[in-house]
């Protein structure tokens, strides 16, 4: 396991790993593997770290090619640790490492100059934005003896003693980040039979060159620094080498056998130039998961090299030497044993299961202070609690060495789980398992990481890999199958470090621009004379739409009525009354299509008839569609919003699926898809929440069902898609010749002008900006504050609303949190009743598709639950897993009455495109009358919907009762045993990717800067910012550091094409940019803009629109984007590759 913690004070750290390994009073909170946690200490307290040369761990050692480059190697000593620890190079003469030395020494000159009397020199600047030199205290100038001496003149920092050189550093450490400490620990078995006195001590050198392995990639690919291009803009590079201290431990907090490496990993590396700079960590603690799988699969290779049988561990990326059993590995967890037993007890006593909050506190319940035993009374303890289990660790260590190999023990057994027939085939299907082949496992890893990204790395494709494959295999075997030389992956490292795309995602996204350059006049457009008029105020009024529009509302519908495109654009901020111009186009859609079916019907067919199409024929073709104006989109809200505007409307997946079904397993229902579909508008709401896949399907059927257009309609800068791609946004900024519209006006926020000018600069992409006029609406709890003091804070924030805000969090832990505080107070003040039940509900495991492709990503007592058939799963059946087959990738447990039933992951889910299975932990929630909730599952025959609000208004034996939220006051009664109520759950605090599409009056945000790496983007502090009409208040730990992540990440979805080097050659598909669109049969009929278009009540604010479907088709787009043999034109047009940034600045 790795974890990783951020070094919060240089002072106490230097004393904290400089001592003996089981003297421990210190602060550090020794968490699981992959916990972020930062180690906050002072001088005062007993070091936990490095132990003494005579016990069995190591002191303090220099380690990395950074370390090389200081000269530092061997043992540390603690005064030159102490130095790097503040950024100070131990030699006051040599190169200085940090931004805070180079001032220290520049105001030490310049104290020195001043005292002498001298003229000050001129400041140097070898490492960019340094802090303004601070005050420093300098020993007077050399006397006239030494200088006549014929020795070197000492600089002024070199004049200072160690102790006034840190003392300095120490006054303004803040500026300074210390570093990381990175945490190898290996498995329980492992750390039992290295340690005991009988033992096999050749695990701990295995221990060692495991973490070499891992530390070694470290370094090759995360010893990442930044620098600014000429133009300003920040690139990442990446040295090859690292500032490390390391020191080995072998002890546990409560005294158990815990093999373990400490590395510190100091901030300073050194780039290309000779110049040292701030480490980038944000690449450490993103891939420290694969740097922890690294390390476990060496060391489960080098444990079977000498002679121990492995088996897989019970958690995630790990594995146990197979001779030692459960029961030693509890023996030796009393650590582990104390804090489960804490929640046992704490939840029989609260008589149900903990929230995350309550499970953290049982963590720090009775934690232990330091061991007061010398190492061979621990020993003797260990060799008696392995002596009352049966344990002979000597044993083991004996049949290991006469071992020519260890073997793994993994598959030994058929699972319990299986039947005689299925034994049979587990016994036949050999002694390894799913994914063993390194090019299987790397297949796969390929497809889950480019399935959420279209531009992924090495790094993110290896982890998938070595976790399909369960550690079997070292990083080394993957890397030299040459797997990731193939020529079908192309280098995309324009905003990715060493970032990659597939030549699959860049086909496929040529595929999307060739379809809407494709669709370019071939759909039927309304006149825009009769657009015109029916979008008149007057005319909307008559219909019973009493809002007048804007200009953009104007435009955009107008726009997508009038044009012939077959794909338009509706480019949305958030806030501009995007439903409101829904509305008025389902109005103007109705309202044209009964005048053009009732002049039909009227007038005769060789009479010249005047009408809302532009002649008889589109009429007579215009009469004869059934499909009218539809509506899909990707969130249920989005849907609701276009059925509440009379716009027939579903979820983007369940038309999607419909059409799948019909195209592989219903041809009837197919058939009934095309009638339904054939000529109609199709509106798709949130677009810019769709992926490429997606995309390029709801493309597929648009031919196939022959729907007359799609209008797309979004906003790039809001939260992208789970799926790879932004196709709203590529095809918009790849195609200038495409029908689009711009929604700009921004009225939700027009009674907080100040928060208005901040939801503005976020929506205009202006990061830096926007969150500098959100800093009024910001409270700071400090870089430190953990998520229950931000928690605290918020609830603090929401009581003075008097219960009315609406919290918006940025992770599900939090909502967990909020909710709990809030439901808190609603008990103690009376407004829920005191009577209550329990309720088994699911909390939604997290996994994404390609996660549930391998059996290695579930565990046992979660629950699959079925929304389609699956095999023989029908809709609304349930696996709950007892047991994991890794050999054959299957799944086994019970069904919803307990009857055995097992699903093969290959057979049922290969080849599909969708996993219609939701992957749940069972647990317990109580809930009481008058509780606001929400359900995670849509009944459309009862018309709940996904996160629609309701009111518990009342239970009793039979049933629950609720009242819906929306208005409606519609009421249900679900039965006790209705599953849906196992998807109720509390509805104080919604995410923000769930408040998507919603608005509040008050709004109390949380939105975290650390621990969260590229989650913190500018998308999220713009959806949090957007949803509240009149009030906000964000609580954060550290306004500097969020407006640095959300000024570096966007949030926004990466475009393949877009992120290819550019001394790469494109190649679109066949004729792509080579055809000119025809010209459009509207222009022949077009009459000034001012007497075709123009209301009485806009004039002059809208006269361009009739000419707007003229040179929307006029302008100059891909064909003077590509040359002609089909290749980007590299000249001028570099622009076209180029990825719009948001604004940095600190």
């Amino acid at each position: 396991m790795l974890s990783v913690s951020r070094i919060g004070s240089p002072g106490g750290a230097a004393g904290y790993y400089t001592k003996e390994d089981y003297a421990r009073s210190g602060s550090l909170d020794m968490r699981d593997g992959g916990a972020v946690t930062e180690i906050e200490t002072s001088d005062g307290l007993v070091a936990y770290y490095a132990v003494s040369e005579d016990e069995l761990g190591t002191p303090l050692y220099w380690d990395g090619e950074g370390a090389k480059e200081l000269g530092l190697e061997g043992p540390v000593d603690e005064a030159d640790f102490r130095a790097v620890l503040y950024g100070l190079n131990p030699d006051p003469e040599g190169e200085a490492i940090s931004k805070l030395e180079i001032a220290l020494r520049e105001a030490a000159e310049k104290e020195m100059a001043e005292t002498a009397g001298a003229p000050e020199q001129p400041q140097t600047d070898p490492i960019v934005d340094y802090p303004a030199a601070p005050e420093v205290d300098v020993p007077p100038a050399l006397p006239d003896e030494d200088k006549a001496s014929g020795a070197e003149p000492k600089s002024a920092w070199a004049s200072m003693s160690p102790e006034e050189r840190i003392k300095a550093a120490e006054d303004h450490h803040e500026k300074h980040v210390a570093g990381w400490d990175l945490t190898f620990s290996a498995p329980k078995s492992v750390s039992i039979v290295a340690l005991d006195a009988e033992g096999d001590p050749r695990l701990q050198e295995a221990h060692r060159l495991a973490v070499d392995a891992a530390l070694g990639y470290v370094e090759q690919h995360f010893s990442v620094y930044r620098v600014r291009d000429g133009d300003g803009e920040r690139r990442e590079e990446i040295s090859g080498n690292l500032l490390m201290a390391r020191t080995t431990h072998t002890l546990s907090r409560a005294g158990d056998p815990n093999l373990h490496d400490h590395v510190i990993v100091l901030n300073a590396t050194k780039d290309e130039e000779g110049t040292w700079r701030a480490l980038e960590s944000e690449h450490i603690f993103k891939h420290m998961k694969l740097a922890g799988a690294v390390y476990q699969a060496e060391l489960r290779n080098l444990t079977q090299e000498i002679g121990h049988d492995v088996r897989d561990g019970d958690t995630l990326n790990t594995f146990e030497i197979a001779a030692v059993p459960a029961a030693a590995l509890a023996q030796h967890s009393s650590r582990n044993a104390q804090i489960k037993a804490n929640m046992t007890a704490m939840e029989e006593d609260k008589g149900r299961q903990l929230t995350q909050a309550e499970k953290e506190a049982a963590v720090l319940l009775d934690r232990p202070g330091k061991v007061q035993l010398t190492r061979e009374e621990l020993q003797e303890n260990w060799a008696a609690a392995n002596h009352s289990i049966g344990l002979d660790v000597g044993s083991i260590s004996l049949t290991a060495k006469d071992a020519e190999a260890g073997r793994d023990l993994s598959f030994a057994k058929p699972s319990p789980f299986l039947n005689a027939i299925e034994s049979l085939k587990d016994l036949f299907h050999g002694g390894k398992g799913a994914f063993q082949r390194p090019e299987e496992a790397l297949a796969y890893g390929r497809e889950a990481a480019f399935h959420t990204s279209t531009v992924a790395t090495q790094h993110d494709m290896l982890f998938r890999a070595i976790v399909a494959n369960g550690n079997r295999l070292r990083a080394s075997d993957y890397i030299e199958t040459g797997f990731f030389d193939r020529s079908e992956f192309l280098p995309a490292d324009r905003k990715v470090l060493a970032g990659l795309t597939t030549q699959d995602n860049t086909d496929r996204e040529k595929g999307i621009n060739a379809h809407i350059q494709e669709r370019f006049g071939k759909a039927k457009g309304f006149e825009p004379e009769a657009v015109s008029e029916s979008l008149s105020t007057e005319a909307l009024s008559r219909r019973g739409i009493d809002v007048a529009l804007t200009d953009d509302q104007y435009r955009a519908v107008f726009v997508a009525l009038t044009s012939r495109d077959g794909v338009v654009a509706i480019q949305g901020f958030a806030g501009t009354g995007k439903t409101t111009a829904y509305e008025a186009m389902e109005s103007v859609y109705s309202a044209l299509t009964a005048l053009a079916d009732a002049r039909a019907d009227l007038a005769p067919k060789t009479a010249p008839v005047k009408v809302a199409l532009a002649s008889q024929q589109q009429l007579d073709d215009f009469r004869h569609i059934a499909g009218g104006l539809k509506g899909a989109a990707p969130t249920h809200a989005a849907v609701k919003e276009l059925s509440d505007k009379n716009i027939q409307a579903d979820t983007l997946s369940s038309i999607l699926s419909r059409y799948d079904f019909g195209k592989t397993s219903a041809p009837e229902a197919l058939t009934k898809m095309r009638k339904e579909f054939k000529g109609a508008t199709l509106v798709v709401d949130e677009a810019s929440m769709m992926g490429n896949r997606q995309l390029e399907k709801v493309f597929e059927m648009q031919t196939d069902l022959k729907i007359d257009k799609v209008i797309l309609s979004g906003d790039i800068r809001q939260i992208a898609s789970l799926q790879a791609g932004a196709p709203f946004k590529m095809g918009m900024e790849h195609n200038e010749q495409m029908a689009k519209a711009d929604l700009s006006t921004i009225m939700r926020q027009n009674a907080n002008p100040t928060l208005k000018e901040a939801v503005v600069a976020f929506a205009e992409g202006k990061s830096a900006e926007g969150m500098k006029r959100l800093k009024p609406f910001i409270h700071e709890q400090g870089r430190s504050a953990s998520d229950e003091v931000i928690a605290d804070k918020a609830f603090e924030l929401w009581k003075e609303t008097g219960g009315t805000g609406k919290v918006v969090v940025d992770t599900n832990k939090m909502r967990g949190l909020m909710n709990g505080r809030i439901r808190g107070e609603l008990v103690r003040e009376g407004s829920l009743s005191e009577d209550g039940f329990s309720q088994p509900t699911y909390r939604d495991a997290g996994m994404s598709n390609h996660d549930k492709m391998t059996s290695r990503l579930y565990q046992a007592g979660q629950t699959l639950y079925f929304f389609a058939k699956v095999g023989k799963f029908k809709a609304g059946d349930t696996l709950t897993i007892s047991a994991l087959n890794h050999k054959r990738n299957v799944l086994e447990g019970t069904d919803r009455d307990g009857k055995p039933v097992k699903m093969d992951i290959k057979r049922n889910l290969g080849g599909r495109s969708d996993v219609p299975f939701g992957v749940y932990q069972r647990t317990t929630t109580e809930f009481a009358v008058g509780e606001l909730v929400l359900f995670n599952k849509t009944d459309k025959p009862r018309g709940i919907k996904t996160n629609d609000e309701y009111r518990i208004t009342g239970f009793d034996d039979k049933g629950v009762h609720v009242e819906a939220r929306d208005g409606s006051d519609r009421s249900l009664s679900l039965p006790r045993a209705d599953p849906q109520l196992e998807f109720m759950t509390y509805a104080y605090a919604v995410t923000a990717d769930k408040a998507q599409g919603k608005s509040f009056d008050s709004v109390i945000a949380v939105l975290k800067a650390a621990g969260q790496g590229d989650f913190v983007n500018h998308a999220r502090a713009y959806i949090m910012s957007s949803r509240a009409k009149e009030n906000l208040s964000l609580v954060t730990d550290s306004f500097r550091d969020l407006m640095r992540k959300v000024t570096e990440h966007d949030g926004i979805n990466l475009v393949g094409l877009d992120n290819l080097r550019l001394d790469d050659v494109i190649r679109m598909p066949k004729g792509f940019g080579e055809k000119d669109k025809k010209k459009d049969p509207i222009e022949k009929d077009l009459v000034s803009a001012e007497s075709l278009i123009k209301p009485p009540e806009l004039a002059g604010s809208k006269s361009d629109l009739a000419n707007a479907a003229k040179t929307m088709r006029d302008q100059p787009g891909d064909a003077a984007r590509y040359k002609s043999d089909g290749t980007m034109d590299m000249g001028d047009k570099q622009k076209a590759m180029e990825r719009p940034q948001p604004e940095r600045s600190m």
